[in-house]
């Protein structure tokens, strides 16, 4: 090998190891984009489970808030009898497939205590069917 023959395969080396130090630095920047988009789109996702627990946890204070309120409604009306369970029921099992709503429970069991407030025969199809 001459010397001049020597010198363009080092050229030719240096500038393969060019081309190659370029495309991996091309390859870790968008390694490093792709990371920064995926913490950006995780912190995204944390933010708005955050937001969703908030939203859920205000909703059940609200609708124990109501369950409670109606309760004491009911230890107030009905006394004694009442009084000596302690406390509010728990929501009542499910049927299968079945949606639980707290706000139609809550509606039905206050409209059970304004009708069973009435003098008169309070009428069973009224009653939902958690009471019976």
């Amino acid at each position: 090998m001459t010397y001049h023959e020597a010198i363009t395969k080092l050229a030719e080396t240096y500038a393969a190891v060019d081309a190659q130090r370029i495309e991996a630095d091309e390859w870790y920047e968008r390694q490093v984009a792709a990371a920064t988009r995926a913490a950006r789109e995780a912190a995204a996702a944390v933010e708005a489970a955050q937001e969703t627990l908030t939203a859920a946890s205000d909703l059940v204070e609200r609708i124990d808030d109501q369950a409670e309120e109606v309760w004491r409604t009911t230890v107030r009306r009905l006394g004694a009898p009442a009084a000596r369970y302690g406390g509010s029921p728990l929501p009542a099992p499910l049927q299968s497939g079945e949606e639980y709503n707290p706000h139609q429970m809550i509606d039905a069991a206050s409209d059970l205590l304004d009708q069973s407030w009435r003098p008169g025969r309070m009428p069973s199809r009224r009653c939902p069917g958690w009471c019976c």
